[in-house]
């Protein structure tokens, strides 16, 4: 804790155990004293965003699904290239090509209203192959 003697009271770094609780600051001036009501502090637990790529297929025409891994949040917004948006925890790119090749970013919020960010670099998605063309010298005759 800093900033005795001054207009600013610091506490760093902040723990929840130690730190929150009712506080309360008193001024005393030429043995004169007044003190302030009381305010509550409540700290809030760090949330971390730590967005991931599912394992699986990343050959174009496939789904991927991103997972936003953000404990005790209750809203998400994402965003990435070729225009991707999202709302929702853990999306699914549908369809992908290789125009979904990016980073993928996600705002993770608390009910506090706390927001925390994170991203992802998707760069796997792989041109599907084209099409095999079979060519045959059909008919033929037998032991020919």
């Amino acid at each position: 804790v800093t900033g005795w003697n001054t207009h600013a009271l610091t506490i760093s770094p902040l723990v929840t155990d130690l730190h929150e609780g009712d506080y309360s600051v008193t001024v005393i001036v030429n043995g004169c004293s007044n003190t302030s009501d009381t305010y509550n502090l409540e700290v809030l637990a760090v949330t971390e965003v730590t967005p991931t790529i599912a394992e699986g297929s990343t050959c174009e025409g496939s789904a991927i699904q991103l997972f936003a891994n953000a404990p005790g949040a209750e809203t998400y917004q994402w965003s990435g290239p070729n225009g991707f948006n999202s709302i929702a925890a853990n999306p699914i790119i549908t369809n992908a090509t290789i125009l979904d090749n990016g980073t993928y970013s996600v705002e993770a919020s608390t009910p506090s209203g706390c927001s925390y960010v994170g991203s992802v670099n998707l760069t796997n998605i792989s041109a599907k192959p084209a099409t095999p063309t079979i060519i045959s010298n059909s008919p033929i005759k037998e032991n020919n």
